[in-house]
């Protein structure tokens, strides 16, 4: 799960981050599952351990049974490359166990955390850049308005001239 916080102003790491993350590893609910967790996980790696060295066990037993009767064949290689692999799984899923536990040793870790990163408005919303944006096109537009009605004003004063 990801936890994501914002604030307003600048928090330390030791003010913010730190209780909370202690808040939630000291809960109670939490630390019955961490330790009912971490007891399967030694129970499962317990009861893999035992059935690793029966599976050992038994091939030991297969491959000296049929040492021993040279002139009898056994059909149970089919059986001894099902127990190898079950054998391989089983110390895989072991190892997957192992770092397993290692991991489960909090409840909640913290990956990472960044801390007072600011929050930009969208560019045009920002005060600091829509004031001078309009303030330049209201000086760019004056011009052609002025053009404008210089132009009317010379073209009333000619019609004017001219009536008269």
């Amino acid at each position: 799960h990801k936890i994501s916080i914002k604030t307003k102003g600048m928090w330390s790491r030791e003010k913010l981050i730190d209780p909370i993350l202690n808040y939630l590893n000291n809960n109670e609910y939490f630390s019955k599952l961490k330790t009912i967790h971490l007891v399967n996980i030694e129970d499962k790696l317990a009861k893999n351990d035992s059935l690793t060295k029966q599976i050992d066990n038994i091939i030991f037993q297969l491959s000296t049974s049929s040492k021993s009767n040279g002139t009898i064949s056994i059909s149970e290689a089919s059986d001894i490359s099902e127990l190898v692999k079950k054998k391989d799984e089983l110390t895989y899923d072991s190892q997957k166990l192992k770092t397993d536990y290692l991991i489960y040793d909090k409840i909640i870790k913290e990956q990472s955390s960044i801390i007072n990163i600011r929050d930009y408005d969208i560019l045009l919303l920002n005060s600091k850049v829509l004031f001078p944006i309009l303030l330049v096109l209201i000086y760019l537009l004056s011009f052609p308005v002025i053009r404008i009605f210089t132009k009317h004003k010379l073209r009333n004063e000619f019609n004017k001239n001219k009536t008269v």
